[in-house]
């Protein structure tokens, strides 16, 4: 998304610091700051038996999205 918004100022001829591009660097900073963070979560999350720093939940069930029989998967079995 942020490189979207930063081609667009590109295109449109914007300055660095005007328009697109300003919206687009904060965009920028704002996607590096959830970045930080989710990333943060999931080694704390991981150390712990309780969730310390919350993610929320799944958009969808990864169980109703995943194969149930996987007997034709060309993969080797152990």
């Amino acid at each position: 998304m942020t490189e979207i918004v930063l081609a667009i100022g590109n295109w449109s001829g914007n300055p660095a610091g005007q328009g697109w591009t300003l919206i687009g660097g904060w965009l920028g900073i704002l996607t590096a700051i959830v970045a930080w963070y989710t990333s943060f979560a999931g080694v704390v999350n991981s150390l712990v038996t309780r969730p310390v720093a919350w993610v929320g939940t799944p958009l969808w069930n990864p169980a109703a999205s995943a194969v149930a029989d996987r007997s034709a998967s060309p993969l080797p079995r152990r």
